[in-house]
């Protein structure tokens, strides 16, 4: 499974082993490196041994089952999405139906607090972060939802800023 973390502009995709709890933000999760989800499925049992978790995948399971809309990068740029959504930071996840399977269904966790989550998602995508000014891009983002869209005056407005008459201009006679 996965966790999309959005901090404006981009959006980051946290793998995570859960035992399809119908919210993974209740208790810790098992983050994997997105790097090792397009590895072997014995790489990510080494890893999993390696930070001292007992639970292991078997060999049938892997986690590029569940396809995240064919994107190929861990992080990508998107403004849209975050006009959209209305926020600069969301944490967005897959839901489950009532058997606890996987859906494509997603549910979105809107101005999130990172530092109140039982996982530590920030974590993971701290290299990028450091190499980027957050608080500026957030301020960017409540800056740009803050301006009034330019409006488009009429004809009438503009045949009179441009000095003319509306009863007596040339278009009259």
């Amino acid at each position: 499974m996965y966790t999309i973390a959005g901090i404006y502009p981009y959006c980051y995709i946290i793998p995570v082993l859960t035992t399809h709890d119908t919210d993974i933000f209740a208790k810790q999760q098992i983050v994997i490196p997105y790097e090792l989800t397009l590895k072997k499925v014995e790489d990510i049992n080494d890893f999993l041994k390696k930070i001292g978790q007992k639970i292991r995948l078997p060999q049938e399971k892997h986690l590029s089952k569940y396809p995240i809309n064919s994107i190929k990068e861990s992080s990508w740029k998107d403004e849209d999405i975050f006009k959209q959504l209305e926020t600069p930071v969301f944490l967005c996840y897959p839901g489950f139906n009532h058997t606890q399977e996987y859906t494509d269904h997603l549910k979105i966790i809107k101005n999130v607090i990172f530092n109140e989550q039982p996982t530590n998602w920030l974590k993971y995508i701290k290299d990028d972060l450091d190499k980027r000014d957050v608080y500026t891009d957030i301020e960017n983002y409540l800056w740009s939802m803050k301006q009034e869209p330019i409006s488009e005056p009429d004809n009438k407005t503009k045949i009179v800023s441009h000095g003319f008459d509306l009863k007596t201009s040339f278009r009259k006679m």
